[in-house]
């Protein structure tokens, strides 16, 4: 995983855009925060941490380190609207992005 980081930091953002959600995603999602890009792309990030059923999801370890209010109210606000079978790590990972707060 470490040699994957130091590869995808080099990558363009058009490519690391186009990893959001898939396999590797969650790497390209800290290159992409590492670059100041997260205000960009924050709505497919949140989605992507409502949808990665991994704990801990590096897309939430990712916008830890640059949520502000206006990104929490947004993934407070899509958090709701999860169905409850849904919301099991999930709910881990937005706590591990409002911890950033």
């Amino acid at each position: 995983m470490h040699a994957l980081r130091e590869v995808v930091d080099f990558a363009l953002v058009a490519d690391l855009s186009k990893l959001l959600g898939g396999p590797g995603g969650g790497v390209a999602a800290g290159a992409l925060v590492r670059r100041g890009m997260a205000k960009t792309y924050e709505p497919r990030l949140i989605e992507s941490v409502l949808n990665h059923n991994v704990w801990p999801s590096e897309y939430a370890l990712a916008l830890r380190d640059v949520v502000d209010v206006p990104m929490a109210e947004q993934l407070l606000e899509a958090t709701s609207e999860l169905e409850e079978d849904d919301s099991s790590l999930v709910l881990h990972n937005v706590a591990i992005v409002l911890a950033g707060l």
